[in-house]
């Protein structure tokens, strides 16, 4: 069964050998689930009536309360399908993905220059105590999230010189995005400790078994519902509720 981490534990004590950091940035590097549920209100407020719209907010939420973001926006497409409530704008879920995209851009940029969306301190300490060692970002979002994501991280920039947006690689769950991490680094991808949210890449990762660890993040109550989802298979996951126990 994956590992519940309950006090302070070092990161090179589990893997020394580690080729490099993979960091997730929504909900790892930094708190953005405001920016996430707000993206799909706005992208929606306009196209859509108030009670479809309290509908997508729903699924949106739960799939936030449950770290299974994948499939989201086929879910909301099959829901204004069946509530014949289909913009013309959205024709197929890959459009719903672009809508939403692009708000979400707006959104995060937005909350980033008004100092309402910043680097999680227990992150900002683990990479900072992990700068011999390469590190590299990998999101699902757009490119056109970069000034954001470079506005957040300030100074650690430097230190994580690859960042892997949604359109360089195939879409999480699938790793790829963190392989091409490891080829742009120049690393070995098999001794890396990947950093993440989301239980379907937690899952996907472990379940591959290509990675030295797996740290999963869930927010409090979370944390046992991950480690149920997860399953007896052993290894290479440790969940936290939070990055601040976590030592270089």
């Amino acid at each position: 069964m994956a590992i519940v981490a309950t006090k302070p534990w070092s990161l090179r004590a589990v893997v020394p050998d580690v080729s490099f950091i993979g960091w997730d940035f929504d909900g790892t590097l930094v708190h953005s689930q405001r920016a996430q549920v707000e993206s799909w209100r706005v992208a929606f407020e306009r196209l859509l009536p108030a009670e479809v719209r309290e509908r997508v907010q729903a699924v949106v939420r739960h799939r936030h309360e449950s770290g299974r973001f994948f499939g989201m926006s086929a879910e909301i497409f099959g829901l204004l399908e069946a509530a014949a409530a289909l913009p013309p704008e959205l024709s197929c879920p890959e459009q719903v993905d672009g809508w939403v995209a692009e708000a979400r851009a707006e959104a995060m940029l937005s909350l980033a220059r008004g100092g309402q969306l910043r680097l999680d301190p227990g992150a900002r300490a683990l990479s900072l105590g992990l700068a011999s060692v390469p590190q590299a970002i990998c999101t699902s979002n757009p490119r056109a999230l970069a000034p954001t994501v470079d506005q957040v991280l300030g100074d650690l920039g430097a230190l994580m010189t690859v960042r892997i947006f949604g359109e360089d690689t195939p879409p999480k769950p699938d790793p790829a995005c963190w392989r091409e991490a490891a080829r742009r680094l120049g690393v070995g991808w098999h001794r890396a400790i990947i950093i993440e949210d989301n239980l379907e890449v937690i899952e996907r990762l472990r379940d591959e078994g290509e990675v030295a660890l797996v740290i999963g993040i869930a927010g409090g109550e979370s944390v046992d519902s991950y480690l149920g989802e997860l399953g007896a298979a052993d290894d290479g996951v440790i969940l936290v509720d939070g990055l601040r126990d976590v030592r270089s």
